[in-house]
């Protein structure tokens, strides 16, 4: 006789006043169906259940197939990066089956209990912390002399680039990070506090950049200033030199006769 437990031993009345049930699962030779069964049956919300699967004299490799089979739960069980086999469904040969994306405990059932909520939420964070070892780096370039950080997205590579090269043709140096993941790696974070403020350049009205490196980094909100560009048209150097002049200007009025804005160059047709 093979034992399975999917949640606590066998009681007459648990903590919360719920009756013991005992399922028992018969085999003969149908292993596979057989362990199915017992996914099957692990995923249950009822707290106070005990498996006991029987093997009926099998023919084939049933008792030895059952007895390799641990007990498997939906959410615990997790690697040293907190992922657990189950957190994409069928990455685990014991694993493969969805089940409901919140409210639930590690075992996979149903619960309103906080703690057990909590338990689940707080893996989570762990994991994504985790994570962040594994996106790709961000790519910094550095000028010397700098006197404060750019930072940016895919999206606006090119335009940042360009414009810093020509502010650094009028004197006005700066470093560039173009961010290519998250969670953050922590390599934005030390770019970030190495610098007295950073310039955060992004084509979304709501700063949803700046508003995620305020979260989730530990540098001070006041050293991340917006550069916003929402018209619709592709984000240009002008762009760029201009809202960083007009910044730089607004705290230091003396800069005006080095970092005086020149026109636009206009494109031939």
């Amino acid at each position: 006789m093979l034992s399975h437990a999917t949640a606590t031993q066998p009681s007459t009345l648990d903590s919360a006043g719920s009756p013991s049930v005992l399922i028992v699962v018969l085999n003969w030779n149908s292993h596979e169906e057989t362990i199915a069964a017992i996914r099957s049956i692990s995923t249950m919300d009822y707290p106070n259940c005990r498996t006991v699967v029987i093997d009926n004299g099998s023919a084939d490799d049933s008792a030895e197939q059952l007895e390799k089979m641990t007990k498997f739960q939906r959410y615990t069980n997790e690697d040293e990066n907190q992922v657990t086999a189950r957190t994409l469904p069928g990455i685990d040969s014991k694993g493969a089956f969805f089940t409901r994306g919140s409210g639930h405990n590690k075992f996979g059932g149903y619960t309103e209990t906080p703690d057990e909520y909590r338990e689940v939420m707080d893996r989570l964070l762990r994991k994504h912390r985790a994570a962040a070892k594994f996106v790709p780096e961000p790519i910094i370039q550095r000028r010397s002399a700098a006197q404060f950080g750019v930072v940016t997205l895919g999206g606006c590579d090119l335009a940042v680039r360009e414009g810093l090269e020509r502010l650094a043709a009028r004197g006005v140096s700066a470093d560039f990070m173009r961010i290519r993941g998250f969670p953050f790696n922590e390599t934005v974070d030390l770019f970030l506090n190495e610098h007295d403020f950073c310039f955060v350049i992004e084509q979304n009205r709501d700063a949803q950049l700046r508003s995620l490196l305020t979260l989730e980094t530990s540098v001070p909100k006041d050293k991340l200033r917006s550069v916003l560009v929402y018209g619709g048209f592709p984000l240009s150097a002008k762009h760029v030199i201009d809202a960083i002049l007009k910044a730089l200007k607004a705290e230091d009025p003396d800069l005006a006769h080095t970092t005086e804005p020149q026109p636009e160059l206009q494109m031939e047709e």
